[in-house]
């Protein structure tokens, strides 16, 4: 069990930090730190987020991030990629946005951070579903059952391994193949179902031998084919086949050179060689294979041995003391050189408080002059506004007097003096006349004072003032009214202007229907809601559509210009009467 852990451990880890074959999207070029001038990249990095050109931000990050994932500086990896995944999130370039999460993913998985990992590959993951791009799936399913393996959840590290190789059937991608095919032969390794397990590996090797490309990369075939030639012998070796499980070892033998950098592969396939020589009691070639054993194993016992431990720890206290030795020769110079510059300090500090007052009161007076400043200009202003506004309601109430209530007069005394003039029947006619103009002015004139005073600008005292006119005036030519309106009104604010183009619009209304309707009944409703909606239908002869497109008259061009005044408008409906 314990030889299958290690051998399961080091196939899934270097799948984990391969290249990912992008599967044709651009390839994130590795920067050659080792050969560019860093200030110069710098200065690069700099311009760039000024002119927030984030394409070659995310290319920029990504290069140095390549750059360390090969280097011992594995760790700052994990910096750069995300500032590149920053970037490309920013340039709206999904695809590398996503591409780089599955890198992400990768590292996480080597920084033991399984639940960042987990979630960067679930990520991803659902990206390359979206865009059908089954090589990636292939590889983020295959990273959720490494995470889901090592811990301990057997059930969904072959839920996402069946996954991971159902998509690798549409992806048809050999890399992806071979390491599903490792992992699902030493599952069944682990369940002792060693002929399965050969079937798997020998399937593998032949792959291996007959694909042109595998990963990215030569080096990355040779490793895994000495791999397989592990695994296979390890199976055989269990099968207690000792000669074929050194046949295959020692054809794995030849990719010791490529594999150097996997020590802990080498070192199985020495100690398994050594076990089936035993067995087969070839003792000389056991004795020889000990002895590889042993040299490949003594770097990691010198840095257990107690002896170089000792003297790394004498060093480091040596180099320690030293360090506290300057720190205080430091100390004392710093010492004598705040001893010696103090008063100069003190001046300087004072000077700097003295202006910083000075500052602070200057500050302080501007900031009060503009205040009153802007006070001044506001009240100013108010008055401007106000002084105006008055200007137009005298013109309005001008222009009304004369042409309302000064027509009116006019004709009043044209009438008084016709009458005077002829004491006929026609001069009770005339006194008619004046009666009925006379009425017209006292109403004008009270159209105009309730305009006018402000305690009427409410939308209540609007409704009300129709109310009480609509009544009046179809009364007196024996039509019936009949009003509608809301039972609890809004208290919203209307000035006189307002209302008085309003009334105007229901009073010209009301005049086309006593004169040209012939109509018995009128029904008056009144809705408020976010607007207030006027509707006056009346049961008469209509309105001859012909004529009123032709000539609409300029009662009725009043009223539409009056609506579009107050930012409304004005419908007539000619069904059963007329509906305005």
């Amino acid at each position: 069990m314990r030889q299958l852990r290690i051998l399961l451990f080091a196939p899934i880890l270097f799948f984990s930090i391969c290249p990912i074959d992008s599967n044709g999207q651009d390839e994130i070029v590795p920067l050659p730190l080792d050969k560019i001038n860093r200030d110069s990249l710098n200065k690069i990095i700099l311009g760039k987020e000024k002119q927030r050109d984030y394409k070659a931000l995310g290319d920029i990050y990504g290069g140095i991030y390549n750059y360390f994932l090969y280097s011992k500086f594995r760790d700052s990896a994990l910096i750069y990629i995300k500032k590149a995944a920053e970037n490309f999130y920013k340039n709206g370039d999904s695809s590398r946005y996503y591409f780089v999460q599955l890198q992400s993913a990768d590292l996480y998985n080597d920084a033991r951070n399984y639940h960042l990992s987990e979630y960067a590959y679930k990520k991803a993951l659902n990206y390359f579903q979206r865009t059908k791009n089954h090589l990636l799936q292939g590889h983020a399913l295959g990273g959720l059952s490494y995470i889901y393996g090592l811990q301990g959840d057997t059930a969904k590290l072959i839920e996402y391994l069946t996954l991971s190789e159902e998509v690798n059937i549409l992806a048809r991608d050999t890399f992806n193949a071979v390491t599903n095919n490792d992992t699902r032969a030493q599952i069944l390794i682990n369940k002792n179902h060693l002929d399965s397990a050969i079937k798997i590996v020998e399937n593998n090797l032949w792959l291996l031998r007959h694909v042109k490309k595998f990963g990215n990369g030569d080096h990355i075939k040779i490793f895994w084919t000495g791999l397989q030639l592990n695994l296979l012998a390890d199976c055989y070796y269990r099968k207690k086949k000792y000669l074929l499980a050194i046949k295959y070892l020692k054809e794995a033998e030849q990719f010791n050179a490529q594999t150097s950098e996997k020590d802990d592969q080498n070192i199985f396939r020495y100690r398994l060689l050594i076990n089936s020589y035993i067995k087969t009691s070839q003792q000389d070639s056991a004795i020889k294979y000990a002895e590889a054993f042993f040299e490949q194993t003594k770097k990691t016992l010198f840095i257990l041995n107690p002896q170089h431990i000792s003297e790394m720890i004498a060093k480091y206290e040596s180099e320690k003391k030293q360090k506290q030795i300057d720190l205080l020769q430091q100390e004392a110079r710093i010492q004598e050189l705040r001893l010696s510059d103090q008063k100069k300090l003190n001046i300087a500090i004072a000077s700097v408080l003295l202006l910083l007052i000075i500052i602070a009161f200057i500050v302080i007076r501007n900031i009060r002059l503009k205040k009153q400043v802007a006070v001044t200009l506001e009240k100013h202003k108010g008055e401007q506004q106000k002084f105006k506004a008055l200007e137009v309601e005298r013109s309005r109430i001008s222009a009304e007097l004369h042409d309302d209530i000064g027509g009116e007069l006019s004709a009043i005394r044209l009438l008084s003096e016709m009458a005077q003039m002829n004491k006929t029947q026609d001069a009770q006619k005339q006194l008619e006349k004046i009666s009925a103009s006379s009425s017209d002015l006292v109403q004008k004139m009270n159209e105009i004072v309730w305009a006018l005073n402000v305690n009427n600008d409410t939308l209540q005292s609007l409704i009300s003032y129709v109310h009480r006119y609509a009544v009046r005036c179809l009364d007196d030519v024996g039509i019936e009214c009949k009003f509608t309106q809301p039972e609890t009104i809004p208290k919203y604010e209307v000035d006189g202007a307002v209302r008085r183009n309003i009334f105007l619009m229901v009073k010209e209304a009301l005049n086309n229907v006593v004169k040209h309707a012939h109509a018995t009944c009128v029904f008056i409703n009144i809705a408020v809601n976010q607007q207030l909606e006027i509707t006056i239908n009346d049961n008469g002869k209509g309105i001859d559509e012909e004529n009123l497109t032709a000539n609409p008259g300029n009662g009725l061009l009043t009223m539409q210009k009056r609506a579009k005044d107050l930012n409304g408008t004005m419908q007539i409906n000619n069904q059963k009467g007329t509906t305005i």
